[in-house]
């Protein structure tokens, strides 16, 4: 049984720019279009399990438990999850400040 490769430093530093940008509304640049199709489908499911209100989690990947879901994914899930309440958070405060 092949093993995905667990959720590496050097897979945030490359998702992690992507994400913030994405979230926050903005356009990639060309430079990262490449890694953006490399991690288009990891967004794409967590676009679709999150809460845009409040970034929690409501649906899981996977059938089951949250301790039935991949480690890899559950990681990616979760990195993209911080990142997004980040963007959440800097909208209300530049919302709140009219």
């Amino acid at each position: 049984m092949a093993r995905n490769p667990p959720f590496s430093v050097e897979d945030q530093n490359e998702l992690g720019p992507i994400a913030s940008i994405l979230f926050s509304g903005g356009a990639l640049p060309e430079s990262s279009r490449g890694a953006a199709e490399k991690w288009a489908t990891a967004i794409r499911m967590f676009l679709m399990a999150v809460n845009r209100e409040n970034g929690t989690l409501v649906h899981l990947p996977e059938s089951g438990g949250l301790l039935d879901q991949p480690k890899r994914t559950m990681d990616i899930m979760l990195f993209l999850q911080n990142i997004f309440i980040r963007c959440i958070q800097k909208k209300m405060k530049q919302g709140s400040k009219g």
